[in-house]
C-alpha cells in the first residue's frame, strides 16, 4: 500500500542507488550523506528518512550511547507522540480510533481524505 507515492517496492529499488553511493564513505558526515541522497532522486521521503535515521544510530552506536542521549535527550523527558487511522471506510475508521484509544495511546491522529494537501 502507498500512501505518499512509495511502496516497499520502489523504497528497495531506490535503497539499492543509495547502497551505490554511500558504498565505503564515512557514514558519520551525516550532513554530506543526507544530501547525497537528494541528489540521487527527487522526493523518496521515506525511504530517505530509513537511510537518515541508519545513520544516526550507527554514529550513536560508534558513540556508545543510545540514541536519545546521543541526540542530546533525558530519560527523564517524556515524549509523546500520536498513532495514525488510515483512511478508509468511516465505520472501520472509528473502531481502528477505538482500539488505540483502548490501547493507551495519548494522541490519536485521523487522516480524512485523499489527493492534494489542503493548504
Amino acid at each position: 500500500m502507498s500512501i505518499n507515492g512509495e511502496s516497499a517496492d520502489t523504497a528497495l529499488v531506490v535503497a539499492k542507488y543509495f547502497e551505490k553511493i554511500w558504498m565505503g564513505k564515512n557514514a558519520l558526515q551525516i550532513e554530506d550523506r543526507v544530501n547525497e541522497l537528494d541528489s540521487v532522486i527527487y522526493g523518496n521521503n521515506s525511504i530517505k528518512s530509513a537511510f537518515d535515521m541508519a545513520l544516526y544510530d550507527i554514529a550513536a552506536q560508534l558513540a556508545g550511547q543510545p540514541l536519545y542521549q546521543y541526540l542530546g535527550g533525558s530519560k527523564s523527558k517524556v515524549i509523546e507522540t500520536d498513532y495514525t487511522v488510515s483512511v478508509g471506510d468511516a465505520t472501520k475508521m472509528a473502531a481502528d480510533a477505538l482500539k488505540i484509544k483502548e490501547a493507551g495511546f495519548p494522541v490519536i491522529k485521523v487522516k480524512i481524505g485523499k489527493g492534494a494537501p489542503m493548504m
